[in-house]
């Protein structure tokens, strides 16, 4: 005899369901009490970032970070003027050849911890001959940023040398976005504020880093630790097809041959910001370098080839790179590609998704950070 249906047994499965989630988010609450930022897709324990009126954004000085991601907890510390790394002095070292390391937080070190930062890297190949400085700092900083930092705080330190570190897939936007910012006029014309050394230097000591922030929770810790497993999820399928997962319309502009109007603009100010940071350098009787770092979307050819038919569009992943170079050319401004190089690493030591950057991000991870310091280890030998 067929059973019929009781209406009664919904309410049964809704209540004991209920029930057993109220019991679970208790738990979790229970569990996770000390530790909330776990369930956090990212946390700092304190702010690192402080606004800069001649650069816009810069670090706090003598400051210390802890930075809680899905893959990574790291800590990130401050010297007295704002850098990432030792004390150091504007009075140059006679015997030493000093070197500026400009660039966005890929130079600043995102994600990675002191010692296994590109500058701290670098300087223990090098040795005692050369010292690194590391003017990285992220928070959308593009080559018009890196212009008014040099000309109002790198210059100080009179470097022998300066590495300019472009990224392909955010320069230009960055750059774009400077004219919102007021770095730039809309007509092009540089609108960015000049100070003395020492209304430089106030400016970057008056901030005091806050106290430590509190992480908190939005709504259910059910959700939080779904989300987090989710994210988990995600990264273990994007390494099973070796690619970024990553589609949207603004990065492959990037390698397409048909710029966008913003991709104009961005790359009219790169070459201007390039221009005149490059005659401010020679006359500090330094030397510019541009360095293209290999960007983790053009070294993923099933991100290009994937992207390319989701848009319908032929993708070029050296389209960036040939854009820039041909900047430089018309500047007379030095220029070095690691792309032909790290694709060459990438295929010798069968290196899969991610390469040279985080699980959880795309910011370069320890390996990346150590290979982009061999390369520039390499460079210099031969060039200097």
């Amino acid at each position: 005899m067929k059973r019929r249906f009781d209406p009664r047994n919904l309410i049964l499965i809704f209540v004991s369901t209920s029930i057993s989630l109220l019991i679970l988010e208790v738990l979790l609450r229970i569990v996770f009490s000390t530790n909330q930022s776990f369930l956090v897709e990212e946390s700092h324990d304190k702010p690192f970032l402080v606004e800069n009126k001649y650069w816009k954004v810069w670090h706090y000085t003598d400051s210390e970070t802890n930075h809680q991601k899905d893959c990574f907890s790291v800590s990130y510390t401050t010297n007295e003027l704002g850098m990432r790394g030792t004390e150091v002095s504007f009075l140059k070292d006679p015997d030493q050849t000093r070197i500026a390391l400009l660039g966005d937080s890929f130079i600043e070190g995102f994600g990675s911890n002191d010692s296994s930062i590109l500058h701290n890297l670098l300087t223990e190949q090098l040795g005692e001959q050369y010292e690194i400085l590391n003017f990285g700092v992220s928070g959308g900083f593009g080559t018009i940023h890196e212009l008014a930092m040099y000309e109002n705080f790198v210059t100080h330190f009179k470097p022998d040398y300066v590495f300019l570190f472009y990224l392909n897939y955010n320069d230009p936007y960055d750059n774009f976005k400077a004219i919102n910012e007021g770095l730039i006029s809309d007509e092009l014309e540089f609108q960015y504020e000049i100070g003395s050394k020492e209304e430089v230097l106030a400016e970057i000591s008056k901030n005091k880093q806050p106290e430590a922030l509190n992480p908190k929770l939005q709504g259910l810790y059910i959700f939080n630790l779904a989300q987090k497993g989710g994210r988990t999820l995600m990264s273990y399928l994007q390494s099973l097809v070796n690619m970024k997962a990553d589609f949207q319309q603004g990065l492959t502009d990037v390698y397409s041959n048909d710029e966008t109007e913003t991709l104009k603009s961005g790359y009219k100010i790169t070459e201007k910001s390039l221009h005149r940071l490059d005659s401010l350098i020679t006359a500090d009787s330094s030397k510019l370098i541009l360095i293209q770092l290999p960007d983790p979307y053009q070294i993923d050819e099933n991100w290009i080839s994937w992207s390319s038919s989701k848009y319908d569009v032929s993708l070029n992943p050296l389209q960036p790179n040939t854009r820039i170079k041909n900047i430089c050319d018309e500047l007379d401004v030095e220029y070095y590609s690691m792309y032909d190089n790290a694709i060459s690493h990438i295929q010798e030591n069968n290196l899969t998704f991610p390469y040279f950057s985080q699980d959880c991000d795309r910011h370069p991870s320890e390996y990346g950070h150590k290979y982009f310091a061999e390369e520039l280890n390499e460079l210099i030998q031969k060039r200097f």
